[in-house]
């Protein structure tokens, strides 16, 4: 596989999804990886790693409610925090 780039892997760090991308398949990272790759202009690369970022993160957010609670996905009884307040 190729190596990650140094400013997707600090964007990565930062937003706590580092580890989560390197558990993704290999041709997801890949693709994600050359589509940045393939930008010509730094403002682009810039956006298209932000973006990446927001779509792991949606991506994990998905995960998570699905491992919590798979039979309520997006309900109230999916958040921790609702348990709290009615306590």
């Amino acid at each position: 596989m190729q190596p990650i780039p140094h400013d997707l892997r600090r964007a990565l760090q930062r937003s706590g999804l580092d580890e989560f991308f390197r558990e993704h398949p290999r041709v997801h990272r890949v693709d994600y990886l050359r589509w940045i790759a393939a930008s010509k202009r730094r403002g682009t690369r810039r956006r298209r790693i932000d973006e990446a970022v927001v779509r792991l993160a949606r991506q994990w957010q998905e995960e998570v409610a699905r491992f919590l609670r798979p039979d309520v996905r997006g309900s109230v009884a999916a958040d921790p925090q609702h348990e709290r307040r009615c306590a």
